[in-house]
């Protein structure tokens, strides 16, 4: 979970590259969480909690990944305790998503995974519009992934690890490993079919190194 670049080649009706070159890099840093939670700012609170864990998506020594619960009484109310900043190009598309696992055997159901806002400001902060990539499914790790795009005025993305109890009582946990936010242009010069995107973003059903492999 060290180590991301991702090398785009597709010769297809799309060619998925960066708007600067041909590959693609994750914006986030200490996205594999290598020991710790460095460079994410947490907000951990009484509703809800981010919590380093040994348990990694690839059993990497030394890494591992962070479980967010929610504590919280309010049903379906979201919870992102732990964030980071990136920088963010207005009207650039963007692919959000991460490895979740949902264990099972719990007494309370919801979802979880990722969050990003689009602020106006350098320090995230403010709102303008927002986006997800999030799983519902028990057992065991499952990449989610979404292509979103900074609205008009976007300047950076706080880009949230999050949670969703369905209930009113209990507690309910997500596992978060190998996040991503990559800038992406379809380049075909046409408006790009939803077909032909779930059908590249389902070629990221499987790790390598435990980060998206695009082939």
């Amino acid at each position: 979970m060290r180590y991301f670049t991702v090398i785009v080649v597709i010769f297809a009706a799309v060619t998925l590259v960066q708007s600067a070159g041909a590959g693609a890099e994750n914006l986030l840093s200490n996205y594999g969480f290598d020991g710790n939670t460095t460079s994410w700012t947490d907000e951990s609170d009484a509703y809800a909690t981010a919590v380093y864990s040994t348990d990694d998506m690839n059993a990497q020594p030394g890494s591992g990944s962070v479980v967010v619960t929610s504590y919280s009484s309010s049903p379906t109310s979201e919870y992102q305790p732990l964030w980071q900043c990136a920088e963010v190009v207005e009207g650039q598309k963007y692919l959000l998503g991460g490895w979740v696992k949902i264990a099972g055997g719990q007494s309370e159901t919801g979802h979880g995974g990722l969050t990003v806002y689009w602020t106006p400001n350098p320090d995230c902060s403010g709102w303008l519009a927002g986006g997800t990539a999030q799983s519902s499914a028990i057992g065991d790790w499952e990449r989610t992934s979404e292509l979103v795009v900074a609205p008009t005025g976007a300047i950076s993305a706080r880009v949230m690890l999050a949670v969703n109890k369905t209930e009113t009582t209990g507690e309910f946990s997500v596992s978060v490993d190998d996040v991503f936010f990559i800038p992406v242009l379809f380049a075909d010069g046409f408006e790009t079919p939803p077909e032909t995107v779930n059908d590249l973003l389902g070629k990221l059903a499987e790790p390598r190194n435990g980060l998206p492999d695009i082939t």
